[in-house]
């Protein structure tokens, strides 16, 4: 803790202290210092400045500093692929926030800012926001074998001080009632009520889910997947690993998979030939999808039923599957003023595995400074003709995409001519409200039930039916021109996307009038 904060003060004084010329007093407060969050919420980081003249702030996290090209020269957190898709900016003139989505226990930590002036001064804010993700638990009250006989008492809670009224209960993946979260009400059980029990509590319009338990019952149902959240490449393979059990006295006869609760066994899901059920009627559930396109991202379930069971087992709240392409995009310069950060930009973040290898006009770079998803190239070393390629490389396959400078918005990926880079500033576009508060956490759905009946069909049950396959993107498949003589494996043909809002057009700066 000690070598941390005397690294962020030696940072913070190198960069304030080059920058204290003709700014003698300037400030940032934030909202709040210090954030608890459930993990797989949303966040909201906001800061107000009084520096003037501000062309340009950017978030960063000091935790991150092994993924940076110096320790002592932070990196805009969007620019981060742990990060990937999951951070937004909003900003006014005088302030900014930071909006990370799914926040993991990984994601604690302090965050900053870094602001940029017209005239080239650099500045890092002294005031910091604290970050603190914790998950959601069930908690069992009434646990030893006397009070086992006439019941437990169930809460779901976090250490984190949440502003929510309502938990949800599930038993079996089936829900099942509604408790008061603020008054820590139990969900009082009965001793014939044993099963597989989980909660969950929405937040910021986001619904966060605890882990099962088996409660009155050595063996209870339940389904159990390695990561609610999967990201993989477009064209790519995928492997959703999962588990399950059931009481031993009893057999599985039916076993299969729904994908955004439509039954994945049905020819109509546009999933025929590319589905693998990898798993067995014992205790592996894992599935299997290849020549993966957009249109299969959605909401993976596992079910089954056995023998003496009246219904099919629900494995809620299943997984998360993103599919994504690649992009690569432009960063704002870093505190030098003379680099530009290329970065290769997926909407989700990619497993561990994904290694993030750079071309320069097709030959492999060797650069040392090339770490994880991120090209530094230096201004003076710029050549009209130069194209740098970022390729993606998994198990299975490996994609990519160009930053090509000599036409405007090429076909793949994002480019821009070479002479603005030169003598223009770079913006990463960014949303931006009136002045005022930045960050909008009004979300009063959040709170907001209705009379829970649960033999009322809702938006918790749904019946597994046919489905009607969505519109698939077709792509075709090429090695890129050229490649080294190791790259081998099947390429695919990025076709640049819509622009986003937080990567949509280079702007060259307009020069002052005089």
């Amino acid at each position: 803790m000690y070598s941390e904060f005397a690294s962020i003060l030696h940072l913070i004084f190198l960069i304030n202290i080059e920058g204290s010329l003709g700014q003698a007093h300037w400030t940032v407060r934030c909202d709040e210092g210090s954030i608890c969050a459930s993990r797989g919420s949303k966040v909201f980081l906001n800061c107000s400045y009084s520096l003037a003249n501000i062309q340009t702030v950017v978030w960063f996290s000091h935790k991150q500093k092994a993924k940076w090209r110096s320790e002592e020269l932070p990196e805009d957190l969007a620019l981060d692929s742990d990060y990937a898709g999951r951070v937004d900016y909003v900003e006014t003139k005088s302030s900014t926030c930071l909006i990370i989505r799914d926040v993991r226990e990984e994601d604690s930590g302090e965050y900053r800012l870094l602001l940029f002036t017209t005239t080239g001064e650099k500045y890092i804010s002294w005031t910091a926001v604290n970050l603190t993700v914790t998950d959601i638990q069930v908690r069992t009250h009434g646990s030893s074998v006397a009070q086992r006989e006439q019941g437990v008492n169930l809460t779901c809670s976090t250490s984190c001080k949440l502003n929510i009224f309502w938990c949800t209960w599930y038993k079996n993946g089936q829900r099942v009632q509604l408790t008061l979260y603020q008054n820590a009400e139990p969900l009082v059980l009965s001793s014939t009520d044993g099963g597989s029990y989980f909660c969950s509590i929405k937040v910021h319009g986001n619904t966060v889910y605890s882990s099962a338990v088996c409660v009155l019952g050595k063996n209870c149902f339940s389904v159990t997947y390695a990561d609610r959240r999967v990201c993989a490449l477009e064209g790519s393979s995928v492997n959703i690993p999962c588990t399950y059990s059931y009481p031993s006295d009893q057999a599985v006869i039916e076993a299969y998979w729904s994908y955004n609760h439509s039954d994945m066994r049905q020819s109509e899901q546009g999933l025929a030939g590319r589905v693998e059920y990898a798993g067995d009627k014992n205790k592996n559930c894992a599935l299997r999808l290849t020549g993966l396109r957009q249109s299969d991202s959605g909401n993976y379930h596992f079910l089954f039923m056995t023998n003496t069971t009246p219904s099919v087992f629900i494995g809620s709240p299943g997984v998360q599957l993103t599919v994504t392409s690649m992009d690569v995009t432009v960063g704002s310069t870093t505190v030098s003023g003379q680099t530009v950060i290329l970065s290769c930009k997926t909407t989700c973040r990619l497993n561990d595995d994904t290694t993030y290898i750079w071309y320069k006009n097709g030959q492999p770079m060797t650069n040392k400074f090339t770490k994880y998803n991120k090209l530094y190239l230096e201004l003076p070393n710029y050549k009209k003709t130069d194209n740098y390629t970022c390729v993606v490389r998994g198990a299975t396959l490996s994609v990519g995409a160009v930053w090509d400078h000599s036409a405007i918005w090429g076909t793949v990926g994002v480019t821009a001519l070479l002479p603005l880079l030169l003598t223009a500033v770079l913006y990463i576009r960014r949303k931006r409200r009136p002045e005022g508060h930045a960050c909008s956490q009004s979300h009063p759905e959040d709170d907001t039930y209705t009379a829970l009946n649960t033999e009322t069909t809702s938006s918790d049950y749904y019946t597994l039916k046919p489905g009607t396959a969505p519109t698939s993107n077709l792509h075709t498949t090429a090695k890129p021109a050229v490649m080294s003589a190791n790259d081998t494996g099947v390429y695919t043909a990025l076709q640049r996307r819509a622009p986003e809002a937080e990567y949509e057009t280079l702007k060259r700066k307009q020069p002052a009038e005089t």
